[in-house]
């Protein structure tokens, strides 16, 4: 009798799920009996998209296992989906490593990206959402690219060695956060800010960039740049260049163009 009530428990109640494969993984977020599901071992070659998240309000953790591509396809893809959670996840090799398109309250925690193309992608209007605890590196393309999405939290990340941008906040990426992000060799921009507003940008350090440290362009305005460093890039570039309307102070750089912290003539700080 105690057997038998066990198992049954077992198979109605199961809020944590295990999973081997994409389509299992899949498969198990789709079930609306997993509300956790746990990636038990590393999946390799997967030569398209592995995970398209089928629901909201669904936690998937990786426990620290990878989920590796052959360059094509999206590691992990959130089209239209809330609240959900990604965490402790490796995802390596593909074109788009974590893409979050048209989705709103997600957590995307302590997860590292490899060699793709982009590292971790935001577009569609992907509002609310938390990136945090992540490290990027050696994408082809951007880091962590933001683009028409809105009052995110972008906190405690690694970005390095990416060809083109570190992060990007591209058009009408308005009110989002940016905390605490350490950024290193890049190809092009650390950060850059396009026809974009109102984002605060606190105690972010940017060094040894192939183009410009921080760069906002003539059609961004009310962004807050506070306690930030960036150093290390080379001239004809610089290390602040605000082409924009846009203001901050106790910011440490040799190089700006067009930037003055509050009360002071360029940087507050000098590089060391």
């Amino acid at each position: 009798y105690t057997t038998l009530f066990r198992s049954f428990c077992g198979s109605g109640n199961a809020a944590v799920c295990n999973c081997t494969n994409c389509t299992d993984c899949t498969a198990k977020l789709n079930n609306v009996s997993c509300t956790t599901v746990l990636l038990n071992q590393m999946i390799t070659d997967e030569p398209g998209t592995c995970i398209t998240w089928p629901a909201s309000n669904k936690i998937f953790d990786c426990q620290g296992n990878t989920i590796d591509g052959v360059t094509s396809g999206t590691g992990i893809y959130l089209n239209g989906k809330n609240n959900n959670t990604i965490r402790n996840c490796i995802v390596n090799e593909f074109y788009r490593g974590i893409y979050i398109y048209n989705s709103d309250y997600n957590f995307v925690d302590n997860n590292t990206a490899n060699l793709n193309n982009f590292g971790i992608d935001l577009r569609g209007g992907s509002d609310y959402n938390n990136i945090t605890n992540c490290g990027i590196n050696g994408s082809d393309d951007d880091g962590l690219y933001l683009d028409a999405s809105t009052h995110n939290r972008l906190i405690n990340n690694t970005i390095n060695n990416t060809d083109e941008d570190a992060l990007d906040l591209y058009t009408s990426s308005d009110y989002n956060v940016l905390e605490n992000n350490v950024i290193t060799n890049t190809g092009w921009d650390g950060i850059y800010i396009f026809d974009s507003d109102n984002n605060n940008l606190t105690n972010n350090s940017i060094r040894d960039g192939g183009v410009n440290g921080f760069a906002i362009n003539s059609g961004s305005t009310g962004n807050i740049l506070n306690s930030n460093t960036a150093c290390g890039h080379l001239s004809p570039y610089v290390d602040i260049k605000d082409l924009g309307a846009n203001t901050g102070d106790n910011n440490t750089c040799d190089t700006p163009l067009n930037w003055n912290d509050t009360g002071t003539t360029g940087c507050t700080y000098t590089c060391t």
